[in-house]
């Protein structure tokens, strides 16, 4: 491994983890099939696998850190590091100032096959981009149908926490295609089927916000969906192995501390840098 590299990557390290989450002790399992979004609080090492029960059915994930919900999902980051689709072994980065992986996939079962008028399609979107009220209306969306933002708000004010907290999410089990004359994203119908699953690592004490999309599985257009969201299974498992920690042992990385209090909490107003007024005079 090239520690140099600014985002390395302990492969081997996942590819173990991954065969023992085969055997790891389940501690939690729900099945959840109603709109409203579901809180699922992680230890670091332990794994939460989502699957399908009845057919494909988009799961919108947003995770953030549980002791300090600020450190988020940073979509961005992650489309630049990892790709705009996630897949096995991808990460899930958290926002500045810790800036380090929140969840790693250890394994994705869904296939993508190969069909005319789909080229550069594939599953698990790090995008979101649909799930607001307003896109829905616009759309021509049933009305009375929770949106996932609407999903989202309601989940955060059960911890009284913000619903700025709310920016892009993964869209697991999503089928997108990259239009990129158009500089589009186009929803396609899932290939996911019954008993695919995506099964995530926790890097650090990390909360996943889980809502299931109105949009189904992506087949139909929005003034057209008139059924419910489908299934899914959500298991908790016991620690399958102690992270590994960010940034790894000798490997060059900006110091962070300027950035955080004497808990390693980001502060929730906004005060001078320690140190930056040493640094510019």
């Amino acid at each position: 491994m090239d520690t140099q590299h600014p985002r390395p990557m302990d492969r081997d390290f996942y590819v173990q983890a991954r065969e023992a989450a085969t055997a790891a002790q389940v501690v939690e399992q729900v099945d959840f099939d109603e709109p409203g979004a579901f809180l699922l609080d992680l230890g670091a090492g332990e794994t939460a696998s989502i699957e399908l029960l009845s057919g494909a059915q988009i799961v919108n994930l947003l995770p953030f850190n549980t002791a300090d919900p600020d450190e988020r999902l940073w979509a961005h980051e992650t489309c630049l590091l990892e790709g705009l689709w996630l897949t096995r072994y991808s990460r899930l980065w958290g926002t500045m100032a810790r800036f380090r992986p929140l969840l790693t996939i250890l394994e994705d079962t869904v296939v993508t096959p190969r069909r005319p008028g789909e080229m550069g399609a594939h599953h698990h979107p790090v995008y979101g981009g649909a799930g607001t009220p307003a896109s829905w209306k616009w759309a021509g969306g049933r009305e009375g149908t929770l949106t996932t933002w609407e999903q989202f708000a309601a989940a955060l004010a059960t911890r009284a926490l913000p619903t700025t907290l709310i920016k892009d999410n993964a869209c697991l089990f999503q089928k997108t295609r990259l239009d990129a004359p158009a500089q589009r994203l186009d929803i396609l119908a899932s290939d996911a089927v019954t008993g695919d699953r995506v099964t995530l690592f926790a890097e650090v004490d990390v909360t996943l916000m889980l809502a299931l999309s109105p949009y189904v599985d992506g087949a139909s257009a929005t003034a057209d969906i008139d059924e419910s969201p489908r299934p899914v299974r959500i298991t908790r498992t016991t620690a399958v192995a102690q992270p590994l920690g960010w940034p790894y042992p000798d490997m060059g990385y900006p110091d962070l501390a300027l950035y955080l209090d004497e808990t390693g909490t980001r502060a929730t107003e906004a005060v001078p840098t320690p140190g930056r007024e040493a640094i510019l005079s």
